[in-house]
């Protein structure tokens, strides 16, 4: 995360790329080494990415010589999550600005055999999002908890799964 965050140090004051454009899409592991790397730019430049998204961001096994922590609010402007294997090999823990768990925090998802399958379907939801006419695919009902969305307490609010989530 820390070589990426350098890289992109440089490709921002060499070739101008501006940090407000830069966006940094990891799965499982790949989402908190970007969320390294977005804090790795914001100690060497001040500040931050425009956002990061974590597919399936993985748990965090704690060992005394790791020094890789998850992705989090504040790794860049901001942080989205979508979570897919949440009690597999992915977290439940809330770790964007906005974090979305399709089918509410499971082991899996319908269609998925095992929790691989489960935790790469992030990734081919955010894929199909990208898609032009596909951006608004995956409508979902904003709720500060779990208990709250199952109690029907969103407020009438949408929030858009991918691409095209709000980043207000």
């Amino acid at each position: 995360g820390e070589q990426i965050g350098n890289m992109l140090v440089k490709l921002t004051n060499e070739v101008n790329v501006p940090q407000e454009i830069i966006h940094l899409i990891g799965q499982g592991l790949a989402a908190n080494v970007a969320g390294a790397a977005g804090r790795q730019y914001t100690r060497q430049t001040g500040h931050k990415l425009r956002r990061i998204t974590g597919l399936d961001p993985a748990k965090q096994y704690s060992k005394p010589d790791n020094k890789l922590t998850g992705l989090a609010r504040g790794d860049a402007d901001f942080v989205d999550a979508i979570h897919t294997s949440a009690y597999g090999m992915g977290t439940q823990v809330r770790c964007g600005d906005v974090d979305f768990y399709p089918n509410g925090p499971a082991t899996g998802v319908p269609g998925a055999d095992n929790v691989v399958e489960a935790s790469l379907r992030a990734t081919r939801y955010f894929a199909e999002s990208v898609r032009p006419g596909n951006e608004r695919n995956f409508p979902a009902v904003a709720a500060s908890s779990y208990k709250e969305y199952k109690q029907n307490n969103g407020h009438g609010q949408r929030a858009y799964m991918g691409i095209a989530t709000k980043q207000d």
